[in-house]
């Protein structure tokens, strides 16, 4: 009986993050936005009359957004290395679960 190892993701523990591309997605958002508001703050026309589209109200969701941004990268590390240490113990050679399965 012959049993297939699954597929792994490609996490090292050089780069326990992985970044992801929509990780990456998510942090060319966060900067396009800073990108935004700076060019409105340093724009003396933009003066819209909703409270949400001024640059304070935009200023505070950019903010929002980094913080957030920053602590889904933060904690996807810890979760990426219990991955890789599940990988090992699952998968290494010899001393892997599945190995040493498969050899009893």
């Amino acid at each position: 009986m012959s049993m297939k190892h699954r597929s792994k993701p490609n996490l090292t523990e050089t780069d326990p993050a992985g970044t992801s591309a929509s990780q990456q997605s998510y942090d060319n958002t966060v900067n396009n936005m800073d990108a935004l508001v700076q060019m409105l703050i340093g724009e003396p026309l933009y003066n819209p009359s909703k409270a949400d589209l001024k640059t304070a109200a935009l200023t505070t969701r950019q903010t929002n957004m980094n913080t957030k941004n920053n602590a889904v990268k933060t904690a996807v590390v810890p979760y990426n290395n219990a991955v890789i240490a599940s990988n090992k113990a699952l998968y290494k050679t010899t001393i892997g679960l599945c190995d040493v399965g498969q050899n009893s």
